[in-house]
């Protein structure tokens, strides 16, 4: 059996009620998933593998200060771009929650619109702190704007397509639904 350790911890009240709608188990469970999470996280080595990158490509980040204005401009356009795709997606996660009735997926989905979510609000805390002058940020190349704004439409589009099919299907269920009560 794997060696277990009782803690302590303090933590806001409201995020621990959030993870426990989520997870719909107790606070034990709770913490071990979140644990898990970050454990199994590939996350470091993706951010360390891409400040490598960096290094390796010779950009020096700058902070806003010392960004020429199409430097800036194309900076916030991307922090403009990532915002927007992640909107996009937690809308249409949680309109196929709303729809949703299978418990397992339901479950899947508040999981995944919560990790949006959270995405989003480091995008937004992220484009605080640089606007502040507080962090720095390599600039975007022209050829990263235009890829994030293309990869960012592009969510916009399947979310709405997913969406459009999300009601067709559900308008066909209810049309079956009113067939069904026509039969004998």
């Amino acid at each position: 059996m794997t060696e277990t350790k009782k803690i302590t911890a303090t933590v806001p009240q409201e995020l621990l009620d959030q993870a426990l709608e989520l997870t719909g188990e107790g606070i034990s469970e709770t913490v071990r998933q979140g644990l898990q999470l970050i454990a199994g996280s590939d996350s470091e080595p993706q951010l360390r593998a891409l400040v490598a990158k960096t290094t390796l490509i010779g950009l020096p980040a700058k902070p806003v200060g010392e960004m020429s204005d199409s430097e800036e401009l194309a900076s916030l356009r991307i922090f403009m771009k990532a915002k927007q795709a992640l909107d996009d997606a937690v809308a249409f996660v949680a309109g196929r929650e709303a729809i949703s009735t299978d418990t397992e997926e339901l479950k899947r989905l508040r999981i995944e619109r919560a990790e949006l979510e959270a995405d989003l609000a480091k995008v937004n805390a992220r484009l605080n702190a640089f606007q502040a002058g507080m962090v720095k940020m390599v600039p975007p190349s022209p050829q990263t704007v235009s890829s994030i704004g293309k990869l960012a439409e592009q969510v916009g589009e399947l979310a709405l397509a997913a969406q459009q099919a999300d009601q067709v299907v559900a308008a066909a269920k209810a049309v079956f639904e009113i067939w069904t009560g026509t039969q004998a």
